[in-house]
């Protein structure tokens, strides 16, 4: 049976915390996107140059690049719909 995940797409709103007036981009992307790949496309959107360290928190699980400072960071290489299904 074919993952229901692969045919879901999801409309994001990023809007950057603490600044005013509100900056925020509106993306649509496939639920099999990775993270790294999000993340690579929020570069491109939000006119940035991958200058520093990222996360996504999913529950009470981080992924990110691993940094030797940082716990039980989880590889960026996970699926957006998969991380979806996780927390509904």
């Amino acid at each position: 049976m074919a993952d229901p995940s692969n045919d879901l797409v999801y409309q994001l709103h990023i809007q950057l915390a603490y600044i005013e007036p509100p900056i925020w981009r509106r993306i649509v992307v496939v639920g099999q996107i990775t993270l790294l790949t999000l993340h690579q496309m929020l570069q491109v959107v939000m006119g940035w140059e991958n200058s520093h360290l990222h996360q996504f928190i999913v529950g009470k699980t981080y992924y990110g690049e691993p940094d030797p400072e940082l716990f039980s960071v989880q590889q960026v290489n996970s699926a957006l719909g998969m991380l979806v299904s996780l927390t509904s």
